[in-house]
């Protein structure tokens, strides 16, 4: 039984870091993907308006997502979108029938399924974040989950320097970049990320989601580190979709007549 599935990747850089960060995804989704399950992944079109590694405030890229995402229909079973704010889930599943998957929503249902509190650990600079929590709760909320099942933390990934990033973009240094990026990210888990995971466990949190795609495929060292479930946002997300849909299209099928 197959399924088809589309990865969304929310970079905007450059399309050329576009392209190295998309084969990243594929990889490590293909990796833990089942047998049955093709997964391919894309760029949104609206490349280069930006010079940050992360996702801007103001979603200008929305049109191109819904586009994308519309474009899909007649050839992916459903679409998973590779960031874990979730932009434009609520927007993107008015304006379309094809099955929407997010990294924080599939965190939040199977974090539910698994214990009674959830942390939820995202990225930030020195405390403090571009993009306001405010967005993911205000999902959080979309998705009928109760605020005192969520509880937030942030855990500091040291950035790249602007400085840095322009030499990059202006020598075409993508994997170089990309490298950077990860090495970052990676640090992050080791210097404050187990530290914060261990701090949430002790205040009640019975599982604990990193909340950046970055993460994705990162979290061994924590979930070494505690005794609670540990939610990967990528892997998480392409096994809720597998499920979800394959679930869906075994409902379609007449067991009984089968049998008869």
């Amino acid at each position: 039984m197959r399924t088809k599935l589309l990865y969304i990747d929310y970079s905007l850089l450059h399309e050329d870091f576009s392209k190295l960060v998309n084969e990243h995804f594929y990889n490590l989704l293909n990796h833990y993907k089942e047998p049955d399950t093709i997964v391919n992944v894309a760029s949104l079109p609206c490349q280069g308006k930006t010079k940050s590694i992360t996702l801007p405030k103001i979603p200008y890229y929305y049109g191109d997502l819904f586009k994308l995402i519309d474009d899909s229909k007649n050839t992916y079973d459903g679409v998973m979108l590779g960031c874990s704010s979730d932009p434009g889930i609520r927007e993107a599943e008015i304006l379309n029938s094809l099955p929407i998957f997010a990294p924080l929503k599939s965190a939040l249902h199977n974090g539910g399924l698994l214990g009674k509190k959830i942390a939820i650990i995202c990225p930030a600079n020195n405390g403090n974040r571009k993009r306001p929590i405010s967005w993911h709760e205000d999902n959080v909320a979309s998705y009928n989950f109760s605020s005192d099942f969520v509880r937030f933390y942030l855990t500091d990934v040291e950035p790249i320097e602007q400085e840095i990033i322009d030499n990059k973009i202006v020598k075409k240094e993508w994997n170089n970049l990309l490298d950077l990026v990860f090495e970052k990210y990676s640090k992050s888990i080791r210097d404050g990320g187990i530290k914060q995971a261990k701090k949430a466990v002790s205040e009640g949190a019975e599982v604990v989601y990193f909340a950046c795609t970055i993460w994705g495929g990162m979290l061994k060292p924590i979930s070494d580190a505690l005794e609670v479930p540990v939610i990967d946002p990528v892997i998480s997300m392409l096994k809720t979709s597998e499920m979800v849909l394959k679930s869906k299209k075994l409902s379609e099928k007449d067991y009984f007549r089968k049998r008869s």
